[in-house]
């Protein structure tokens, strides 16, 4: 529509202009006369159509816009709803890893651990990989029964605490050298409360039956036991590896 208006306007144009010469020219005034004013009705008539084409169009364009404006507001507020609902909502402590104090490896199974450790002869480093499983637990007077039996020097706990002996099984493996090796013994062990509380020795020295020392190379086993001395009402004490933690009954 308004293509079409536009060029009959410049038709009418070009008629008004060939009317004004006709009139000018004695012999066809008359023809001028009716072609200036048919030029100025057309011109009128198309001028008009050619307004009303154009503010139709300008509304359609203003009506588009605001349909595209209120499309991307919603989006917008939808992703801020779930920026504010992600910010508003605290993230729960993820307790459910395996080998931490909130939930510590139950007896008999084992926990995969990678690390590196150092060379027994050569004090090199080198990467491995341990299972290791707490597979015993005895406390109380049976555990010191052994104790006693294993050295009778060994002295007794002092009161309201108990003896506690737990076998550990340390499986190494993914040692890329056949020659490296590493030393696993019941000192790189301890005792902690049920409460948070690291536990001592008091200051004694128990000689325990097979006690924890191997030397593992690649895809060997080893197990011993290790000792502590622990509160009698300690129903939860846990066993420390570096950051890692084992159910010691």
């Amino acid at each position: 529509m308004l293509v079409t208006s536009i060029i009959m306007l410049i038709l009418g144009f070009f008629g008004l202009v060939a009317g004004i010469v006709l009139i000018c020219m004695k012999k066809t005034r008359k023809a001028g006369i009716i072609t200036t004013v048919s030029s100025v009705v057309v011109g009128i008539l198309f001028t008009i159509l050619l307004v009303v084409g154009a503010v139709n169009e300008g509304v359609k364009a203003v009506d588009e816009a605001s349909s595209d404006s209120n499309y991307t507001s919603d989006t917008d507020t939808s992703s801020d709803n779930t920026a504010d609902e992600s910010e508003a909502a605290p993230e729960a402590e993820d307790t459910s890893e395996e080998g931490t104090r909130a939930n510590p490896m139950p007896l008999n199974s084992p926990l995969s651990v990678a690390g590196t450790m150092t060379d027994t002869d050569t004090y090199d480093d080198f990467d491995v990989s341990m299972d290791i499983t707490v597979i015993e637990s005895i406390r109380g007077q049976k555990a010191w029964e052994l104790i006693q039996a294993e050295n009778q020097f060994n002295e007794p706990a002092p009161e309201g605490k108990e003896y506690i002996l737990n076998k550990i099984q340390i499986k190494a493996y993914d040692i890329a050298s056949p020659e490296n090796k590493f030393n696993m013994s019941e000192a790189d062990f301890e005792y902690v409360s049920g409460s948070g509380t690291t536990y001592g020795v008091d200051g004694s020295y128990a000689v325990i039956p097979n006690s924890l020392d191997a030397t593992l190379y690649n895809d060997a086993t080893g197990e011993g036991y290790i000792y502590g001395i622990i509160d009698k009402s300690d129903t939860d004490p846990l066993i420390k590896f570096l950051q890692f933690y084992f159910k010691a009954s």
